[in-house]
C-alpha cells in the first residue's frame, strides 16, 4: 500500500532550502544594518528558522541518501 501523506524529496529540498537561505539571510542583514532591541528580535527570527531547518531536515520521513542525491 502506497502512502499518500509521504513528501516528495523536490519539495522536501524546496522547504529546506528556503528555511535555510532565509534565516541566514536575516542573520547577515541584522548583524550589519541593525542595532539594539531590533537586532536582537531579528536574530530570533532568524534563529527559529535556521532552527526548523535542521528540525525539519533531521525528521524528514525522507531516506538522507536520496536527500543528497538530489
Amino acid at each position: 500500500m502506497k502512502n499518500t501523506t509521504a513528501i516528495h524529496p523536490f519539495f522536501f529540498i524546496l522547504i529546506c532550502t528556503i528555511l535555510e537561505s532565509t534565516g541566514g539571510a536575516i542573520v547577515r542583514k541584522c548583524l550589519y544594518n541593525y542595532t539594539r532591541a531590533v537586532r536582537i528580535g531579528l536574530l530570533f527570527i532568524g534563529m527559529l528558522l535556521l532552527l526548523g531547518y535542521g528540525i525539519f531536515l533531521n525528521l524528514a520521513p525522507v531516506d538522507f541518501s536520496r536527500v543528497v542525491g538530489l
